[in-house]
């Protein structure tokens, strides 16, 4: 009787057949996630850049151990705008020695409480009154 990997092999296209080759050595294949745009301090593009950062970053958490390494990647992205200068302040903090934030999710509320929209009820009520 064929095992089931026997069954299979003639119905799987050469990439499919590669990736479960390095499956059975050990080698797990990480998910290919795009890695966010970079942001310059739009209110609209807030939400939608903070879901990109957290994606990515839980998406490939092997390339993120620490809190560390997840903000100064989230920090990288931010580029322009007034936003650059939120970002130079944080590195200008940390290279002193002091921890702006406290850990990542830290990161995201002071990012989204500095840009984000601060009514996202009263926009939403506001977006439906002008249809």
């Amino acid at each position: 009787m064929a095992s089931p990997n026997e069954e299979v092999d003639g119905f799987l296209s050469p990439k499919e057949e590669r990736e479960r080759e390095e499956a059975e050595k050990g080698k797990a294949r990480l998910p290919k996630f795009v890695p966010p745009q970079p942001f310059d301090r739009t209110m609209k593009e807030t939400k939608s850049f903070v879901s990109s950062l957290i994606l990515y970053i839980y998406g490939r958490k092997a390339e993120f151990p620490s809190n560390e390494s997840k903000i100064m990647f989230a920090l990288w992205y931010i580029q322009g705008g007034k936003a650059q200068y939120w970002k130079n302040e944080a590195i200008n903090l940390i290279a002193a020695g002091q921890e702006p934030f406290k850990d990542f999710k830290d990161f995201i509320t002071q990012l989204e409480a500095q840009f984000g929209d601060p009514s996202p009820k009263a926009t939403a009520i506001r977006k439906l009154k002008t249809l």
